[in-house]
């Protein structure tokens, strides 16, 4: 049985790993990081806090505004994976109204190669032939992870990697039939923390999972989150995969948040390749058990919904680990208590490919299983909640919110994990001020604050937050458009043992927003009647939807930012006309 204390003399305030040897369930770091060094007063500013948050998707999820495109492998390769996927282009096609463009790229790109092809090639193309949202097809050597990375800088990237064709086709058939099937709704939320004992998971409950829980509640409280039931599921004293089973059981469509251990290698390390892609980032559950991809290839499994899987190596595992030098200097000042080695040993060896896990790999395959998954790709550890980087002692699952709170709202997953990206924007423009500042210092002669350890730690915050990815087409979503005013239920939360109904609390600002909107158009400057039949037209083009945005741009000669105007403008003024009809 797991030992239930915080073994090693770890704290809630020590940084954890989300990793456990596939054949023994313990924590591969058991005492965590020390993080003491890294408090010190900071009144910067930056970071997450709070419960104020933006909206980010509205724009963004037109996708025929946005752009979609693919990178896919140079050669035979590439030729194969993008005729798997061909009725999912033709779809993407028609939404856009024009082919879709097609990047061709070499496997084993680094980092700078990425970079000098997102440069030369990528933004050398036309501004319309750079879409927002990209799908990468193939697995980790075919199309690197640093060229995948480097896009999502700035984009919406997904990616589909399979062992055999017909998963890419089973995969491009299953969305083409949800989107055909939706008509609105909403999605429940599956809240499932693994409690096997450790200090990982626990942190990980107590100042991700509860906190991420809270904050929904109380947005839909205030009417501000649209969903159906919230699932709190996860034994506090006996985990088990049937747990997870169960609460996932029946509720297609529903957005799913798990904190567990991934497996890594086993003491003595995988017996084979093969049975490495098949058993690493499987999720733990400790003496329970675990869940393999095998186990999800077939049934029904969150059919249609989505998957954020918090744990190491739950998306996959790279040639290597971002993370291998900042645990050298970590442990070179002394907080670490162990050997980066001991930590990394579950990567590739020389001469091996890195790989998507089999989880992904498996349950996107599956017909019946959900159309996008959100892991990491690399250790996953608590500094991305934690923020002990910035010498703060309390916790935030703000950041993590904003991306249920998005997908719930029916934001595409790509922009959903947007929020994410900003977070790590962040940390690089934290680093990029700390370094002008010490070289200042160095010019101008002053003495240099050793801040090697913070670092270090703020280092490891970024390299973590670099690692989260989405596996599936990163234009898929929960809900049709428009879902978030759709009116819902009151949420549920469901335990193990029992339902507590969440009452809403009336919110002063709810009746004001509720009041009927004043019409743009009041106040627009009359047209003539042939100009006021064309935007009418146009607005109509629009609704009608047989032809996509940029199409209609073009036959009305306006951009498309005008062209939402438009459509805003005619249905606010409709909303106030048919609120007025039975006055």
């Amino acid at each position: 049985m797991a030992n239930r204390s915080n073994s090693g003399g770890s704290s809630d305030s020590d940084l954890q790993l989300l990793l456990a040897h596939a054949d023994e369930h313990e924590p591969v770091l058991q005492g965590g990081l020390e993080a003491d060094a890294a408090a010190q007063d900071d009144e910067s500013g930056d970071g997450e806090s709070g419960t104020s948050f933006y909206n980010p998707g509205a724009a963004g999820n037109d996708l025929a505004a946005q752009g979609w495109g693919i990178i896919a492998p140079e050669g035979d390769d590439g030729d194969r994976l993008l005729a798997a996927i061909a009725p999912l282009i033709a779809a993407r096609q028609e939404q856009l109204g024009e082919a879709p463009p097609v990047f061709r790229v070499p496997p084993g790109m680094s980092a700078s190669d990425a970079d000098n092809w997102r440069r030369d090639v990528y933004e050398s193309a036309d501004a319309d032939e750079q879409p927002f949202y990209q799908l990468v097809l193939g697995d980790l050597d075919q199309v690197s992870v640093a060229l995948s990375q480097a896009q999502a800088i700035d984009g919406c990237v997904g990616r589909l990697a399979f062992d055999e064709l017909s998963d890419y086709e089973a995969y491009a058939a299953k969305v083409l039939r949800v989107e055909g099937e939706r008509s609105g709704g909403v999605a429940d939320l599956i809240m499932h923390t693994v409690h096997d004992g450790t200090a990982a998971t626990s942190i990980g409950s107590r100042s991700l999972a509860r906190p991420l829980r809270d904050l929904a509640i109380e947005a839909h409280g205030r009417g501000r989150l649209p969903m159906g039931e919230i699932i709190d599921s996860g034994d506090n004293e006996s985990p088990a995969p049937e747990q997870l089973m169960d609460a996932v059981s029946g509720r297609d469509g529903a957005l799913l948040f798990s904190v567990s251990h991934g497996e890594g290698a086993p003491r003595k390390g995988w017996a084979s390749v093969d049975e490495q892609r098949a058993g690493q980032g499987a999720m733990s559950f400790g003496r329970g058990g675990h869940i393999r991809g095998d186990d999800l290839r077939s049934g029904s499994f969150l059919a249609g919904g989505i998957w954020f899987m918090f744990a190491c190596y739950g998306a996959g595992t790279p040639s290597d680990s971002r993370f291998r030098h900042w645990l050298q200097q970590l442990r070179d000042a002394g907080k670490f208590r162990g050997k980066a080695e001991s930590v990394l040993r579950s990567l590739p060896a020389a001469g091996e490919r890195p790989f998507v896990a089999a989880i992904p790999r498996q349950t996107l395959a599956n017909p019946d299983g959900p159309l996008a998954f959100i892991g990491h790709l690399d250790l996953a550890w608590t500094y991305s909640f934690q923020e002990l980087d910035r010498g703060k002692k309390d916790a935030t699952a703000g950041k993590f919110y904003k991306v249920v709170r998005a997908l719930l709202r029916g934001d595409r997953v790509g922009i959903a994990l947007r929020e994410i990206t900003r977070a790590y924007l962040d940390k690089n423009e934290n680093l990029a001020n700390r370094y002008d500042a010490k070289r200042s210092a160095q010019v101008k002669g002053e003495a240099e604050y050793d801040d090697r350890v913070q670092m270090a730690h703020l280092w490891m915050a970024r390299q973590e937050l670099a690692g989260y990815t989405i596996l599936g087409d990163p234009a898929v979503s929960l809900c049709s458009a428009g879902a978030a005013k759709t009116p819902v239920k009151r949420p549920a939360v469901v335990g193990p043992t029992r339902a507590v109904e969440i009452g809403r609390r009336p919110d002063p600002k709810s009746e004001s927003e509720s009041a009927e909107p004043e019409s743009d158009v009041q106040s627009v400057t009359p047209l003539g009647a042939a100009e006021l039949d064309r935007r009418v037209e146009a607005v109509q083009a629009m609704i009608i939807g047989d032809e996509g945005l940029r199409a209609i741009a073009k036959r009305f000669e306006v951009d498309r930012t005008t062209l939402t105007r438009w459509l805003q403008a005619y249905t606010d003024a409709g909303r106030l006309a048919l609120g007025k009809l039975d006055r």
